[in-house]
């Protein structure tokens, strides 16, 4: 029998910021809505808080779903909560949703959130390079795991998406790759530059298939 995540080791508090969106508000600019960014952030909050998911206290999980996932609501999350973690603590940081460069000016990548328009992403969305400063210079937790698994939407990338989590060029994901340099900080995404990120009803009745094997690997099939 497989011994569940959490060790009896870490005697630090676990925080985790969990965002999903399916449901936008603004359609305008071709902003499409998903199927199961929320049924991924979803199963992994009910799993973080089991005994084999690390036994997450729900106070300390920070979560946002849909209409819940404006930019206010995401920056209080970064800003306020996250940042309440002490240098012996752990964050857990997991993103799924719509993201990529802004149609105006692509060299700005960002996640979008419930409230936000492709029309006017550096007011609406939030901006890596934000999240990048509150998690290198905001956070004192030294042990930070970050899962992003975002797909373009068609107004941000131009094309149209049918199953598809993602586009070729998929930067958002290339860039958030590249977040954590520190010991003891990682990131893991849905698919690199070349890759498409995918969600189907047939990974667990309906999930993304970066969570679906990511929540695989947490219930003790990974090595």
């Amino acid at each position: 029998q497989r011994e569940p995540m959490n060790s009896t080791q870490f005697k630090g508090r676990k925080f985790a910021l969990i965002a999903g969106v399916s449901r936008y508000k603004f359609h305008d600019g071709g902003l499409t809505d998903l199927a199961y960014a929320d049924a991924d952030a979803r199963a992994l909050r009910d799993f973080l808080q089991r005994r084999e998911g690390g036994g997450f206290a729900p106070s300390d999980i920070y979560y946002l779903e849909n209409e819940q996932a404006t930019i206010e609501a995401m920056r209080a999350g970064l800003r306020r909560f996250l940042t309440q973690a002490g240098a012996n603590d752990l964050v857990l940081l997991f993103l799924a949703g719509h993201g990529g460069p802004d149609p105006y000016a692509p060299q700005n990548l960002y996640y979008v959130l419930h409230d936000s328009k492709v029309a006017d992403l550096p007011n609406t969305a939030l901006p890596i390079t934000e999240l990048q400063q509150t998690l290198e210079h905001g956070i004192r937790a030294q042990r930070v795991l970050g899962f992003i698994d975002t797909r373009h939407s068609a107004g941000l990338s131009g094309e149209q998406i049918t199953t598809a989590r993602g586009l070729e060029n998929n930067l958002l994901n290339l860039y958030a790759a590249k977040l954590f340099n520190e010991a003891g900080r990682a990131v893991l995404t849905s698919s690199d530059i070349n890759e498409v990120s995918r969600e189907s009803q047939r990974w667990g009745g309906g999930h993304g298939a970066f969570t679906w094997a990511l929540l695989e690997g947490l219930r003790g099939e990974a090595d």
